[in-house]
């Protein structure tokens, strides 16, 4: 990830006032689970997607988790770690942008 996509990423974090603690669930646990594929692709197009896409994505990746029994939502959860440790150098970084002197996070 470029350092300008961190930063980029960081300052929208800011903007919804989230804190880290709560950009950090939002992404383990809504994000980076539907979106692990894209993580482990190497080729192809790196296009982004639209904000709608994502929301829905997303909000359709949370009702299958509470109805368990969906098969997507299994192998989303089933993927969780192995997607968290790929992401997880990237989120560090951002944290550290979001850290600030004085905040509790």
């Amino acid at each position: 990830m470029q350092d300008f996509t961190r930063r980029h990423i960081a300052e929208t974090i800011e903007r919804a006032t989230y804190s880290i603690a709560e950009a950090e669930a939002i992404l383990r646990d809504e994000v980076a689970p539907v979106f692990f594929v894209t993580l482990l692709s190497v080729a192809g197009e790196w296009a982004g997607w639209s904000d709608a896409y994502v929301r829905d994505t997303v909000l359709e990746h949370l009702r299958a988790r509470q109805r368990r029994w969906s098969l997507l939502a299994r192998l989303r959860r089933r993927n969780a770690d192995r997607t968290w440790r790929i992401v997880a150098p990237d989120w560090e970084k951002i944290k550290r942008l979001l850290a600030k002197p004085g905040t509790p996070d």
